[in-house]
């Protein structure tokens, strides 16, 4: 299976604020994938 994470938004895709969601959400998707 595979996740995809979609960021918008100006500041984030300027690098002016850091995607902390999707840090935290790729931390816990990898980690649910190490159980298998």
């Amino acid at each position: 299976m595979s996740i995809a994470i979609i960021a918008v938004g100006s500041e984030l895709l300027l690098g002016q604020i850091a995607n902390t969601n999707g840090q935290f959400l790729s931390k816990v998707f990898n980690e649910i994938g190490q159980m298998y």
